[in-house]
């Protein structure tokens, strides 16, 4: 949108008619005054949503909050994180703009007893583009189940550009995969490249 609609678009999210396009055409506007209008709309949500849960325009807006990479917005997404800890795009926007600062957060949620926020928070230490989190990774590859291992993998993926796993739809043993990751680890690890999640690239199979 043009900056001179800038005052129109702010007012989406006034409007509970067309609230639901408010996240768009704030990321879309791209302005200051609209970056601020998306991290205002996350925690509206939080204030207003206690019994209904978390409004859907709030999770689309963390989304593009998250992509902006600003470290201005990681107290609003890492509170939204703890807030609603099983919906991955609040945690996962956190740990982008937050880095290895919101790593302790996503340790503690990765240890949680609800399953789907451990999931959730093994699964976002892969968008902190920080070395720190490989070491914490290579730990959760030696749960037992194989979907924590699989979403252990794929966040090292996001890190390294590499995988232990040959095909996502055959298991692959899981002493295999924890058996490379920990010999790639102390061969290369200390020195390999790590990327942020918005860093395209091939993966490539470890040996």
């Amino acid at each position: 949108s043009p900056a001179s609609l800038e005052s129109t678009s702010l007012a989406f999210a006034g409007d509970p008619e067309i609230r639901k396009y408010a996240p768009l055409a704030f990321h879309r506007l791209n302005t200051p005054r609209a970056t601020e209008a998306l991290a205002q709309l996350i925690g509206d949500s939080i204030r207003r949503d206690h019994e209904e849960g978390v409004a859907n325009e709030a999770v689309e807006a963390a989304r593009y909050l998250g992509a902006t990479h600003d470290i201005r917005w990681f107290d609003v997404l890492r509170n939204a994180a703890e807030k609603y800890p099983k919906i991955i795009d609040f945690p996962a926007a956190a740990a982008e703009v937050g880095g290895e600062a919101m790593i302790p957060d996503l340790v503690r949620l990765s240890q949680d007893s609800d399953f789907t926020v451990r999931i959730n928070g093994i699964s976002a230490l892969g968008d902190t583009g920080s070395r720190a989190a490989l070491p914490i990774l290579l730990e959760c590859l030696k749960e037992a189940d194989f979907l924590t291992q699989q979403h252990a993998d794929l966040a090292l993926q996001m890190l390294t550009h590499r995988t232990a796993i040959r095909d996502m739809f055959h298991v692959t043993p899981g002493a295999e995969v924890t058996a490379k990751w920990s010999h790639w680890w102390e061969t290369e690890g200390a020195t390999a490249p790590v990327f942020h999640g918005f860093d395209c690239g091939e993966v490539q199979p470890l040996p």
